[in-house]
Formats: structure tokens, C-alpha cells, sequence
């Protein structure tokens, strides 16, 4: 059976795309603060995303070491 997911998926990206155009346009500041402003908060969100994927990647490692310490027990037994 077919999912809806990638009919939504794109229904979703291109409203992103849409709304963000949108604000862009008819932003009240003027177009090097507007571009400043881009700028900062693609500075931010690559920072937050960095962070992100170092919690994503020391969780997995965590998780990794519990069952492999949880697999040795076992396996003395």
C-alpha cells in the first residue's frame, strides 16, 4: 500500500518556499538588513544544527556502548 507522505511532503516544501518568498518581498526592512538578517539567523541555525547532530551522534554512542556492555553480560553468563 502507497503512503501520502511524499504528496504532503512536497504540499509542505513548497509552502515553506511560498511563505518565505512571501516575507522576503514584503519585509519592512530594507534589503541589507533583510540580508543581514538572513545571514545571522543561517549563521544561528548552523550552529544549532551542528549542536544537534553532535547530541544525535553522543546519544547514538551511548546507546551503542549500553547494548554492547548489556551483549557481554549475556554473553558470560
Amino acid at each position: 500500500m502507497r503512503t501520502r507522505f511524499p504528496k504532503t511532503g512536497k504540499s509542505f516544501l513548497f509552502g515553506v518556499i511560498g511563505g518565505a518568498s512571501l516575507a522576503l518581498l514584503l519585509a519592512p526592512a530594507p534589503g541589507s538588513e533583510t540580508r543581514s538578517l538572513i545571514h545571522r539567523q543561517g549563521q544561528h541555525t548552523a550552529v544549532a544544527t551542528r549542536q544537534f547532530g553532535d547530541r544525535i551522534v553522543r546519544k547514538g554512542r551511548e546507546a551503542l556502548h549500553f547494548v554492547a556492555t548489556s551483549l557481554e553480560r549475556c554473553a558470560a553468563r
